[in-house]
């Protein structure tokens, strides 16, 4: 669906690296603490008696059907499929490409720029840069921030208590503004006028929680090393641009997924093979 309704030159699917999200518990040892595991498919089961098992099979057996296809995986050791997806986007090599980021998570609404929209598959939604001012009245460049009060209840950040976007955008009407603005801005704003609001109080005191929230919310290509910059160029370079059929379908078989028609699929990724593959520099 995502093919059709794009057209893409090229596509990247980014997985969490082993021991991702580290450097987020580090600074937050709860972090995502109690959230629910991944959805598994109840009607593939390699292994009948462990779910578990049977999770990490679909996962490793998806990663095997794309590996099929001339779609690139990156994953790297230590580091979130967010800060990948995050580097991407910043990247000199695609600054003039018109990305599209596919994901159901509000984290990537900091990311959309004049050549960056975010579809979100569960609500059927495209959101671009002033989509998201005119639907949440705070600009993408804010988002983290605005967040970062609010909190995310995925990633067990608490946020201020009884403070939601809307209310955000109401007290602080200029992060709706394509500038971005600092905690401090905010704060300065709320001791501006503490005694007219009590919002403006519970944020002042809850200010090193709103700090640390935005440390981890925060998505961008600059804390990422050079040794994961080199990583992820590397294997954007070496990349195999194949459409393997064949082996496609043979899994299919095994998998009692063959009744599926993927002619669209294959029709354009065969695309992306002979125009699109040509340089991976």
């Amino acid at each position: 669906k995502m093919i059709k309704m794009t057209d893409p030159d090229r596509i990247f699917i980014c997985h969490d690296g082993e021991g991702g999200s580290k450097k987020r518990k580090r600074m937050f040892k709860e972090y995502k603490d109690g959230r629910k595991p991944v959805f598994m498919n109840p009607f593939m089961k390699n292994n009948p008696d462990d779910d578990l098992q049977n999770r990490i099979w679909q996962e490793t057996r998806v990663v095997e059907y794309l590996n099929q296809l001339p779609i690139i995986q990156l994953m790297v050791e230590g580091v979130e499929a967010d800060d990948i997806i995050a580097y991407l986007v910043n990247d000199e090599k695609f600054s003039d490409y018109q990305k599209v980021i596919c994901s159901n998570d509000k984290d990537f609404l900091q990311l959309l720029d004049d050549k960056t929209v975010l579809y979100r598959p569960v609500k059927d939604e495209i959101l671009n840069k002033k989509k998201v001012v005119d639907e949440y009245g705070l600009h993408p460049i804010n988002f983290a921030l605005s967040r970062s009060i609010v909190g995310d209840i995925s990633d067990n950040l608490e946020g201020v208590k009884g403070v939601g976007l809307a209310t955000v955008a109401k007290r602080f009407p200029f992060l709706a503004e394509e500038r971005e603005y600092t905690l401090d801005d905010v704060l300065k704003h709320c001791r501006e006028h503490s005694t007219e609001v009590k919002i403006y109080k519970s944020i002042l005191q809850e200010h090193k929680k709103i700090k640390l929230n935005q440390r981890v919310m925060q998505l961008s290509y600059r804390p990422v090393t050079v040794e994961t910059k080199k990583k992820i160029n590397s294997d954007i370079k070496g990349a195999e641009c194949i459409l393997n059929k064949p082996f496609f379908d043979s899994l299919a078989v095994e998998d009692g997924i063959n009744d599926i028609n993927f002619d669209i699929l294959f029709e354009n990724m065969n695309k992306l093979v002979l125009e699109n593959c040509k340089d991976r520099s």
